[in-house]
């Protein structure tokens, strides 16, 4: 499972630059039944190059099974991943 989106990054200069279909996978999750850490890298299409690496924490459910998916349903309730489709 993964996420695609257009995402708009800052560049190392300061210029906005955007990725159409960027692709969105957890690479990782760890944590508790108090918080999970989900370890994101954003590529710039499927099997490309990672253009940002970034997490985000949220608390599970614990009746929501599975915590990676529980994390793909969190990441999409953010204003950054809004609109964003499984893939």
């Amino acid at each position: 499972m993964a996420l695609k989106k257009q995402i708009t990054l800052k560049s190392n200069f300061g210029d906005d630059v955007s990725f159409n279909d960027a692709y969105i996978k957890i690479e990782s999750v760890t944590g508790n039944k108090l918080q999970i850490r989900a370890d994101v890298s954003i590529h710039k299409k499927v099997n490309e190059q990672i253009i940002e690496r970034t997490y985000y924490a949220f608390v599970p459910s614990m009746d929501g099974g599975n915590f990676i998916k529980q994390a793909y349903e969190h990441l999409k309730t953010l204003p950054e991943f809004a609109g964003a489709t499984d893939c």
